[in-house]
């Protein structure tokens, strides 16, 4: 999910409902498609204001489940130089 779609915190707007409509539909699995992964790409400086309530009200739901498990960019740099160990 991603809030910055115009590089304008105005235009992107428009994201708010869109993304809250996703994250809940896949937290709950409304329509049996989806494998609960979630990729949230966060932007201070574009998203709008409103979409930081939304942000920490997502991660206050997934930080109560067990089965989620937070990866951030360095975590993947980590797995990305220890993968070239490998080889």
């Amino acid at each position: 999910m991603n809030w910055d779609q115009q590089g304008n915190k105005e235009k992107n707007k428009q994201m708010l409902k869109q993304n809250k409509q996703i994250f809940y539909d896949r937290l709950f699995n409304i329509s049996a498609e989806t494998s609960g992964l979630f990729r949230i790409a966060i932007h201070p400086p574009y998203d709008p204001d409103e979409a930081l309530a939304d942000q920490i009200e997502m991660i206050k739901h997934l930080r109560q489940r067990e089965s989620y498990r937070f990866v951030t960019y360095s975590d993947l740099l980590s797995l990305e130089s220890t993968s070239n160990n490998w080889t």
